[in-house]
């Protein structure tokens, strides 16, 4: 009994520790100085952003938390979205309309359990970058 009660607690603290993963951690003390965004099948992607951009892009990824979800990726509506340092990729993340996430190439789906994306400005600053 002592043992099943010790494999109970051990398995809710995981899940409480690591079910819903954040990425604030990932950017912290990083200095993200560009950023890549690519849409869907398209062969057109844009690199660079205005400071103001590039902060408000980290804002919304910092501020988010995740946890698994059964939905899938819409690869047609898919925003590509990467932070570098010095031309090294620090951390990357894609997203769909549905609001759909992979996390750094990782293919599990996840759904932002706290925080919010705004899926339409990003993809705006993608069509934006397109017209400039």
């Amino acid at each position: 009994m002592k043992k099943l009660l010790l494999v109970s607690i051990v398995i809710i603290m995981t899940f409480l520790l690591f079910g819903c993963s954040t990425v604030s951690d990932k950017l912290s003390g990083e200095e993200i100085d560009d950023v890549s965004i690519f849409y869907g099948v398209s062969s057109y992607a844009m690199f660079g952003a205005s400071e103001d951009t590039l902060k408000a892009l980290i804002n919304q990824f910092s501020s988010l938390s995740f946890e698994p979800t059964n939905q899938e990726m819409d690869m047609l509506t898919m925003l590509s979205i990467n932070f570098y340092h010095n031309k090294k990729r620090i951390s990357s993340f894609k997203v769909d309309a549905k609001g759909v996430f992979w996390l750094d190439g990782d293919t599990k789906c996840y759904k932002a359990s706290s925080g919010s994306f705004d899926y339409k400005y990003v993809k705006k600053i993608y069509q934006d970058s397109i017209n400039n």
